[in-house]
C-alpha cells in the first residue's frame, strides 16, 4: 500500500451512529508505506471496529499507520497482530508512523495485542493506546522473541492533559528486549486518571540511553503505576532510566525488579 497520492487506504470507518466494520487481513508479506493506512476508526457516535492482521512479514513504513481510533463519542476498537516479523519504521518520513487505538473525545480505547517472532519499532515509530478524553486508554500486550525499540521510538499509553480516563497497562514478554537511543516504554498521566503499570518479562533486557517508566507528570491528579521487571539479565547503561514518578501528593508506584544479573553503568 502507498504511492505518491495521500490517503491510499483500506478502511471501514463510521461517521454516524452505526458501528464501523472490522478489518481482517491474512497475508504472507504485507507492506503499508508512504502515508498509506489501514483503519477501522469512528468519527461519530458508533464504535470503531477491530483490526486483525495475520502475516508472515508486516512492515509499516514512511508515515503510514494502522488504527482503530475514536475521534468522537464511540469507543475505539481492538487491534490484534500476529506476524513472524513486524517493523514500524518512520525513518524516511516527516509524518508519524504508528499502530494505535486512541480516544480523542469521549469513548474508551481498545486494546492492542501483538505476537511476533521479531518486532522492531524504530526511527520515531510508535505503538500507542492514548486517551485525550473521559474514556480509559486500552492495554498494550506484546509477546516477541526479539524486540527492539530504538532511535526515538515509543511503546506508550498516555492520559493527556484535560483527560479524565486512566492510561493503560503495558505488558511485554520477550526473549530479548532492547530499548535504546532516546526511546521509551512508558505509561503516564497528565490528567485526572491514573497512569497504568508496566510489566516486563525477558531473558535479556537492555535499556541504553532510554527510559522505562510509569509517571504522574506535572498537572496530573492521578497516581503513577507499578513497574515490574523479571529478567535473567538486566543492563541499564548510558543514562538509561527505570522510574516511577509522582508530581502530586499521590505516591509514586512501586518498582519490583527481579534478575539473576543487574548492571547499572553510565558508560
Amino acid at each position: 500500500l502507498g504511492n505518491d497520492r495521500a490517503f491510499t487506504s483500506i478502511i471501514s470507518d463510521t461517521f454516524s451512529d452505526g458501528d464501523a466494520g472490522g478489518v481482517t487481513i491474512v497475508a504472507k508479506t504485507m507492506v503499508v508505506r508512504d502515508q498509506g493506512y489501514i483503519s477501522s476508526d469512528t468519527f461519530g457516535y458508533g464504535n470503531a471496529g477491530a483490526v486483525s492482521i495475520d502475516a508472515g512479514s508486516l512492515k509499516v513504513l514512511n508515515g503510514s499507520h494502522l488504527s482503530a481510533d475514536s475521534w468522537r463519542n464511540g469507543n475505539a476498537g481492538d487491534i490484534s497482530i500476529r506476524a513472524d516479523s513486524l517493523t514500524i519504521d518512520s525513518s524516511d518520513s516527516s509524518r508519524q508512523t504508528y499502530i494505535s487505538s486512541d480516544s480523542l473525545e469521549g469513548g474508551d480505547d481498545g486494546n492492542v495485542t501483538i505476537n511476533a517472532s521479531t518486532l522492531s519499532v524504530v526511527h520515531g515509530g510508535f505503538i500507542s493506546s492514548n486517551t485525550y478524553s473521559g474514556g480509559d486508554a486500552g492495554d498494550l500486550s506484546i509477546t516477541a522473541g526479539t524486540m527492539t525499540v530504538q532511535h526515538n521510538a515509543a511503546i506508550a499509553s498516555v492520559a493527556y492533559p484535560g483527560s479524565a480516563g486512566n492510561a493503560g497497562f503495558i505488558s511485554i514478554a520477550a526473549d530479548t528486549l532492547t530499548v535504546r537511543d532516546n526511546s521509551v516504554v512508558s505509561t503516564s498521566s497528565a490528567g485526572d486518571g491514573d497512569a497504568g503499570s508496566v510489566i516486563l518479562k525477558a531473558k535479556t533486557l537492555t535499556i541504553d540511553n532510554s527510559e522505562v517508566s510509569s509517571a504522574a507528570v506535572v498537572g496530573a491528579t492521578g497516581a503513577s503505576g507499578l513497574l515490574s521487571i523479571n529478567a535473567q539479565a538486566v543492563s541499564v547503561v548510558n543514562g538509561g532510566i527505570i522510574s516511577t514518578v509522582s508530581n502530586n501528593p499521590r505516591p509514586a508506584g512501586q518498582i519490583d525488579l527481579t534478575a539473576e544479573s543487574l548492571a547499572v553503568d553510565d558508560h
